[in-house]
Order: C-alpha cells, then sequence, then structure tokens
C-alpha cells in the first residue's frame, strides 16, 4: 500500500480534475461519520484510493456537496456510503439524499472486523474508516444496503417510544437509590410493602422516615387507608406504622430524612409522567392498524417500541432477519478442544431487548403452552432461568413475525409440543 495514503486533505483543496482521472465513471465516497469532523475516501470501481479528504459537517458540508455535484456534472456516477453511527450521520447523509446522490448503510461489524484485512494493521483510525467503508460497499452483498430515510410515522413513534424508556430508567434508579437507603434505616418497609405501590411512595413522600410516622402514627394510618384506597388490610396497615417505631435501621439525619422524601416525590412526579408517556405512545400505535395484531400479542406499548426502533416487522425477509435486529442471534467462540458457551451477540437495539424481555415474561403467564415449553428449556438448562428466557425471546419474536403478516396465532406451531405431554 502506498506511503502516506491516509493522508487528508481539507475538502476546498480536492482537485476535482485529480478525481475524474481515475474515475472511469463512478466514483464511492466513503464517509467515517463523526459529531464535528467527517473524514472521506475518493475510490474508484478498482478500489484505488483516489484523494482521502476532511471537512467539518457544519462550515463544509455545502463543500462536499458542491463536490459531488461538479463530478456528477461531468458524468461521474456519485455513491456516499457511511456507518449508521447513532444520530452523527443523519445530517450529512440528509443532504446527500435532498441533493439526489444515492447513499448507503455499511455495516459497522463488518467495517471493524476488516481493518486488519484491509491493510495488515489491526488498528483503526478515522481515514482508515472511510477507505474500508468504501471498500466494503464496492463489495455490496449484506455488508451495504440503500440509505432508508425512516418515515414521519416512525419517527414521531420513535420519539414517544425514547421518552417512555427515558422515564422508566429515571423511574427505575430512582427506586434502587429508595431500596438503598431503606435497607440501612427502615429495612421492615420493603418486607411489609413493595417499593413500587403508590403506598409507600406516598408514605414516603409524606413523611421521609420512620421515626416521623412513629411520632404521627393514627394520621399515617388513615393516610395509608386513602392511598391504598380499600386494598390495604387493616392488620398491614398497623403493621406498617407499628415497624416504625421499632425498627432496627440505623436512626436517620434530618438530611437523610429529607433525602428518602425527596427520592419519593421524584417518584410520583415520574409515575406521573410515564402514564402520559404511555398514553401518547398509545395513542400514535393505535393510529397505525397494521400493528393492531401485534399490539394484542405483547401490549400497545410494547408493539410501539419495537416498531420504532426494529422498523416495519413486515419488512424482514425472514424469522432469522428479526432475531438478528435487537441482537439475539447466538454467537460461539471456540479454539482447539475448547468449545466456548453460545452467547447473543447484542449487536442491535438493547431498549427492544429490554422490552422484549418483560413481554416474554408476560407471555409465560397467559399461555400454557409457552409456559410448558420454558419450564422444559430451563430443565436443560440445568435451572438457568435467563437462558430459558432469552430462548423464549427468540421465539416470541417468531411469533410476532407471523403475526405481523396476519398469519393467526397458534401456540402449537410454534412450539414442538410432542416433546411437551400436553393434553390435545
Amino acid at each position: 500500500m502506498a506511503k502516506r495514503i491516509y493522508r487528508a486533505v481539507l475538502v476546498k483543496k480536492v482537485d476535482v480534475n485529480e478525481l475524474l482521472a481515475g474515475a472511469e465513471g463512478r466514483l464511492i465516497l466513503g464517509c467515517d461519520a463523526a459529531k464535528d469532523k467527517w473524514y472521506g475516501v475518493w475510490m474508484n470501481e478498482r478500489s484505488d484510493v483516489l484523494r482521502t479528504m476532511r471537512w467539518d459537517l457544519v462550515d463544509d458540508c455545502e463543500d462536499v456537496l458542491n463536490l459531488c455535484r461538479r463530478l456528477r456534472q461531468k458524468g461521474i456516477q456519485v455513491e456516499a456510503a457511511a456507518e449508521p453511527t447513532g444520530t452523527y450521520a443523519d445530517a450529512m447523509v440528509g443532504k446527500l439524499l435532498d441533493a439526489g446522490f444515492d447513499v448507503f448503510r455499511v455495516s459497522a461489524k463488518h467495517a471493524h472486523d476488516y481493518q486488519e484485512i484491509y491493510d495488515g494493521v489491526p488498528s483503526g483510525h478515522d481515514a482508515k474508516s472511510a477507505a474500508i467503508v468504501a471498500k466494503l460497499h464496492l463489495e455490496r452483498g449484506p455488508k451495504s444496503r440503500p440509505w432508508q430515510r425512516p418515515t414521519s410515522e416512525r419517527r414521531e413513534l420513535r420519539v414517544a417510544a425514547d421518552e417512555l424508556d427515558w422515564i422508566k430508567q429515571d423511574e427505575q434508579r430512582c427506586l434502587s437509590r429508595l431500596e438503598s437507603r431503606l435497607a440501612r434505616h427502615w429495612p421492615e418497609l420493603a418486607r411489609a410493602l413493595e417499593l413500587t405501590t403508590v403506598t409507600a411512595v406516598e408514605l414516603l413522600a409524606a413523611y421521609g422516615g420512620p421515626a416521623a410516622v412513629a411520632a404521627d402514627d393514627e394520621q399515617a394510618e388513615k393516610r395509608m387507608r386513602r392511598w391504598g384506597r380499600g386494598a390495604l388490610r387493616a392488620d398491614k396497615i398497623a403493621h406498617v406504622v407499628a415497624t416504625a417505631g421499632r425498627t432496627v435501621g440505623e436512626p436517620m439525619l434530618e438530611a437523610e430524612r429529607q433525602q428518602v422524601q425527596n427520592l419519593a416525590v421524584a417518584m410520583k412526579e415520574l409515575r406521573s409522567k410515564r402514564k402520559d408517556a404511555e398514553q401518547k405512545l398509545e395513542q400514535l400505535t393505535n393510529a397505525q392498524p397494521h400493528l393492531a395484531p401485534i399490539s394484542k400479542m405483547v401490549g400497545v406499548a410494547t408493539a410501539g417500541i419495537l416498531t420504532a426502533r426494529l422498523g416495519d416487522l413486515r419488512e424482514y425477509g425472514s424469522v432469522r432477519a428479526l432475531v438478528r435486529a435487537p441482537g439475539l442471534n447466538l454467537r460461539e467462540q471456540s479454539s482447539g478442544k475448547k468449545k466456548g458457551q453460545l452467547t447473543i451477540t447484542k449487536r442491535g437495539s438493547a431498549v427492544a431487548r429490554r422490552w422484549l424481555f418483560l413481554a416474554a415474561l408476560r407471555w409465560l403467564q397467559t399461555d400454557a403452552v409457552a409456559k410448558a415449553w420454558y419450564q422444559a428449556k430451563l430443565k436443560r438448562n440445568g435451572g438457568v432461568g435467563l437462558k430459558a428466557v432469552i430462548a423464549l425471546m427468540r421465539k416470541l419474536l417468531a411469533a410476532l413475525y407471523h403475526i405481523a403478516r396476519e398469519k393467526k396465532y397458534d401456540a402449537r406451531k410454534l412450539f414442538d409440543c410432542r416433546r411437551l405431554q400436553l393434553p390435545a
């Protein structure tokens, strides 16, 4: 490989005639996307690097577009390729698409694995990444696909899905902090009441700690009955108030009491925001009639999040392709006589995996066939529950793949019921 091949010049200094001399009718602009500083490699069909350039996304975007236009005016077919690096590539890709250029999405996994193959050096940097993207696009196949802009409906759905997921994560963090502090100061409360219940959160938001509850025991019992709306037994309420006066926990400082109180208030606010976000997401999901069968299977909110993160499930060519999308496909690392364990790749949406996990757990509670298969899988795995749930998640995706195509759900077609010894 030629010396200093990765040396980049500013886009303003790129010589169009130099590119035309080696173009042969078609040029690939391989891009390494970034928040600010982009690198691009011009490559011809023989995989020759004609020029490596760099530009600032904000200041030099129009210069890149003008360079591409000048090449097109000279009869050169210009194709751009980039990796889907979160949101960083979207602005530049959008400008290229608006200007009428073909843009392709190159697999980030293939680009990473190709580093040493490309030049014999297992290192990576911006200019080399741009060259690899251009090279992989030339090879095409599954490594490079046309860049599809999401529809406005999916973008709106994605916003609502992100908002709900962020709120739920904040709520979980807040709950974890509450649990840790109550374990120090009032461990009996978590045994008597789930900390996620309205009564527990309201009690902590009102009092902050056991000493304050014990000092106002009669009023605390009345308020707990009101918060519980008749669902809490009188003896349980009395037990909670009694533990406040004889807790084994460490006595609270005033600052510690206020901290717990603030966490509980934050939990209340997050719960209210979550309900609003769920309602908004459900409205957007229900506005797309083709999602109704999926919503019936996994719930409206989960159907909306899966569509926002994975796209239209009808567009996947196979169940295997759909399983790969959230990174639930398996991989094995073995060498010689050592055989590694199978693990999921996690090369996909973590948000989709998280919501699929919860959907699979709910599925267990409502489908006898799925539950029987899970229990048999659990037994074969030696009691490792997580592996069995992940396997069930793949089964759930297979069901959704067919349901999205308006096929009727039939658990006996999804599972091998002959081994489960279920009644006919």
